[in-house]
């Protein structure tokens, strides 16, 4: 089975007010914090899409596919859609958000088993949220997403599986104060 990854780094940090995938969390970028964990489990078919120049030279430091979102005032379903005709070739697709620092390696490890059909989620308390997984089946659904919704409608609205996770392994960072409380 081929299972893809998707980090999507392609949103406007406009709360934080720069590009916080750039910003040091723990003495390196925010974003190779799930690019080392990436590299240590051995994910080989992992495209990053993102809109700024610095996230694509780090693409290429580590060896993986970069898509370029002309256009991220379309949203979130905008960077899905170009993810999914990446990886069109793939059985299933993790979708990750690049602002989670705190995402574990067995978390990640989980979402890239073999030994699943289904939609597979993270869950805190009960609700799903991302990293989730999609298998081949649901691409054309992806596809036609739209606005700043992401798949988690899809999600709901089919057989899956969650991964009960803590809140703060999910927190992401979204403002210069969510950096200060978790770094």
């Amino acid at each position: 089975m081929k299972i893809s990854a998707a980090v999507l780094a392609a949103g406007n940090a406009s709360r934080f007010g720069s590009n916080k995938l750039m910003t040091l969390v723990q003495g390196k970028p925010l974003i190779c914090h799930l690019l080392d964990k990436l590299k240590q489990l051995g994910a080989e078919d992992v495209v990053i899409v993102t809109q700024y120049e610095a996230i694509e030279k780090l693409a290429e430091a580590y060896h993986y596919r970069c898509i370029i979102n002309s256009f991220p005032q379309k949203g979130l379903s905008y960077s899905i859609f170009l993810a999914v005709k990446a990886l069109q070739n793939s059985d299933a697709i993790v979708f990750i958000a690049a602002d989670q620092p705190y995402l574990s390696l067995d978390t990640l490890s989980k979402l890239f088993q073999d030994d699943h059909e289904e939609i597979i989620s993270c869950s805190v308390n009960g609700c799903l949220q991302n990293p989730m997984r999609f298998p081949s089946r649901y691409f054309d659904s992806l596809k036609k997403l739209n606005g700043d919704k992401g798949a988690k409608q899809i999600a709901l609205q089919n057989p899956h599986m969650a991964i009960a996770v803590s809140e703060k392994e999910l927190k992401d960072i979204d403002t210069q104060f969510d950096l200060e409380e978790y770094s």
